[in-house]
């Protein structure tokens, strides 16, 4: 079995509680509250991102976008990258 791309572990968030009993001992597979924190493993990371920069990377290099592509291109990284 293979561990899942990304996990989700809930941060509570709760100011009442002392800090290292905010977090649950549990994981998710799915984001359960907008607190819960996202690991994403690191192997599935590193595929997104080169899947990205191969289909996209001759768009920035042949065809520029605006007046300063790389910074064009890395704020599409970013965006992508974050899962917007």
């Amino acid at each position: 079995m293979e561990a899942p791309k990304k996990i989700y572990i809930t941060n509570y968030d709760i100011p009442a509680l002392p800090k290292d009993e905010q977090l649950s001992e549990r994981w998710h597979e799915v984001r359960t509250q907008d607190t819960d924190i996202e690991y994403t493993r690191t192997d599935a990371f590193i595929e997104k991102a080169i899947n990205w920069l191969n289909e996209h990377i001759y768009d920035y290099e042949c065809e520029p976008m605006g007046e300063y592509p790389r910074l064009a291109m890395l704020d599409d990284f970013e965006k992508i990258m974050k899962g917007e």
